[in-house]
């Protein structure tokens, strides 16, 4: 099984070694539209467009290019070699396919994690918790149980998200979309290079002399790798909304004295233990205290005390609000953990949450989860321009593709 496995990794790493030396084509048609010259490919650092950087990167290559005719004359300069590489690889990144999603794939050359740290959030965290949620809504579409629309607090979780997995539709699940963790930091990468050059790429380069005759084509071409790309955005969403726990916080309250009495260390391989997936991740126990705490605060009604009060009784009471023993609470340093395992092995905890947060029933996500919703909202702000415009005159429609869509 560790050979298949380490089979596997090496299949993605090639996958995605090879894409990243394509992406730096587009990037050096980034560099080509921003100062009509050509860098090369190889100047270029994994991380040159963040997402929060596109909207003022479009608006610099809006202000150097003044028209088509200003575009068709740079283009004489462009090398023709990474505009068909550019072309070529926004179509094999963004056309759909499953097999691409390896280029998204979550491990160690794309993300933070080292290949094993990697793995493990797949298989120990991500794929237990995933499966929770197939039985939790078995036919379901992603976008019928929210998934791609996380929210603020607890309390929206067990009023709105909740009404998502018990009601019933037959059909198809999309749910495969969901199967193999992709990595945010990739998406980034690639998401904000296609917003970036997407109208420059959707008419092969010659097609630029005389770009009316091509237009819709070039419409509908940027139309499916947007769609594609906001597809795999809501999907890591999803995912992340996974992590944390979103979805799963009122089935997960439900076993809260059996997640608490799960003692394990969770350190062995063939760990059976059915709740480590929980008690692993920091993100969901923290996600889940609050919820808990907020529940247990809520029965005591401590409304008209005033919140000096509150806080003291809160740090008071941490222990009998959690429904443990006082020597499972402990402070470190400052903060306040919930010891998840045995004390003297001084393994899993969890830093409880601070008053104000679980006051508010505040829903933690990873860093990741604001750059993605970003990714989704420029996404689909760029469709929404597209369709209306691609409603009108050729021209009208060069013109969101060239100016107005950069």
């Amino acid at each position: 099984m560790d050979q298949i496995y380490k089979e596997v990794v090496n299949t993605k790493e090639i996958t995605q070694i090879v894409a990243e030396k394509d992406l730096r084509a587009c990037q050096a048609i980034v560099y080509f539209s921003l100062y009509g010259s050509s860098m090369g490919t190889e100047g270029f650092s994994r991380n040159l467009i963040a997402i929060k950087e596109v909207p003022y990167i479009k608006d610099s290559i809006r202000r150097n290019i003044q028209s088509i005719e200003d575009l068709q004359n740079k283009i004489r300069t462009s090398a023709y070699a990474d505009w068909d590489r550019c072309q070529s690889f926004l179509s094999s990144a963004f056309s759909g396919a499953d097999e691409k999603s390896l280029m998204f794939a979550r491990y160690a050359y794309s993300d933070k994690d080292d290949t094993s740290s990697g793995s493990q959030i797949e298989t120990q965290l991500y794929k237990p918790a995933l499966s929770m949620l197939e039985a939790q809504g078995q036919g379901h579409w992603m976008k019928d149980m929210a998934l791609h629309l996380p929210l603020n607090t607890v309390a929206d979780v067990l009023r709105h998200k909740t009404a998502y997995l018990v009601s019933r539709r037959s059909g198809e699940t999309d749910q495969k979309s969901l199967k193999s963790l992709l990595a945010p930091e990739t998406l980034e990468r690639y998401v904000s290079t296609l917003l970036t050059v997407h109208s420059l790429m959707a008419l092969n380069i010659d097609d630029w002399k005389n770009p009316q005759g091509s237009i819709s084509y070039a419409a509908n071409r940027s139309k499916v790798w947007l769609e594609s790309a906001l597809s795999r955005v809501q999907a890591a969403i999803a995912q992340e909304a996974i992590l944390a726990g979103e979805p799963l916080l009122q089935k997960l309250s439900t076993e809260w004295v059996a997640i608490l009495g799960d003692l394990s260390a969770c350190n062995v391989v063939d760990n059976k233990s059915k709740y480590c997936y929980v008690r692993q991740n920091n993100l969901m126990m923290k996600n889940l205290t609050t919820l808990m705490l907020r529940q247990s605060l809520e029965r005591l009604e401590l409304k008209d005390v005033s919140e000096k009060e509150q806080t003291d009784f809160y740090n008071k009471n941490l222990a009998s609000a959690l429904g443990v023993r006082e020597n499972r609470v402990a402070v470190v340093d400052g903060k306040r953990y919930l010891y998840l395992s045995d004390l003297k092995a001084e393994g899993l905890k969890v830093e409880l949450p601070e008053f104000k947060t679980v006051k508010f029933g505040t829903i933690q996500y990873s860093e990741e989860m604001l750059k993605l919703i970003e990714m989704q909202n420029l996404l689909s702000n760029e469709l929404s321009r597209l369709k209306i415009k691609g409603q009108g005159r050729a021209k009208d429609l060069a013109k969101v593709l060239v100016l107005e869509s950069l």
